[in-house]
């Protein structure tokens, strides 16, 4: 096992605690109240609708990295691949945030691939895209525009395996 290896395992184990917190978080009454049974019924929604979109979650990450790693080594591209699915405390403040509902978050899962040059950047988003079919509407550049923090990567979403949608974020190791 190596370091990144070792790292990721820790941030799965990790990952349990988080959503766990953050759900609490989320619906926690201020001091001296009660949780409302409004927010008692957002929860158990939240979690009904996650676990439907998710389905066998480690089985949908493992292979869509298996099927990214393959796409990459079949155009002689080094990178590497690393997926999570996302917490349920950030898809519920993006929802709150952008004021959609659930079935309008469309990326559930998110995956990262690193790799050594930015034209790389590039030759791995046209291996993804023939591998996924692309959102329309849902591509962002910011390699050639970076963000005011000074932030690059380029941001996709795919219609994954099974039509699950995911992101993909390719940057380099320096971005």
């Amino acid at each position: 096992m190596n370091l990144n290896q070792f790292f990721n395992m820790l941030a799965r184990v990790l990952t349990g605690w988080l959503v766990s917190w953050g759900i609490r978080r989320m619906n926690a009454p201020k001091p001296g109240e009660r949780q409302t049974a409004h927010q008692r019924q957002r929860e158990k929604t939240m979690r009904q609708a996650v676990k439907r979109a998710r389905g066998n979650r480690k089985e949908i990450v493992n292979k869509i990295e298996e099927s990214l790693s393959h796409c990459l080594a079949i155009d002689g591209i080094q990178g590497e691949v690393s997926g999570r699915q996302k917490h349920l405390y950030g898809i519920y403040k993006k929802m709150r945030g952008k004021r959609r509902a659930f079935n309008e978050i469309m990326d559930v899962y998110a995956f990262r691939i690193i790799v050594d040059k930015v034209d790389t950047c590039y030759r791995v988003l046209g291996a993804v895209h023939n591998l996924y079919k692309p959102l329309p509407g849902r591509f962002k550049d910011y390699i050639a525009i970076p963000k005011a923090n000074g932030y690059q990567s380029l941001h996709t979403t795919l219609f994954g395996m099974h039509g699950v949608p995911i992101e993909i974020q390719i940057r380099t190791r320096e971005m």
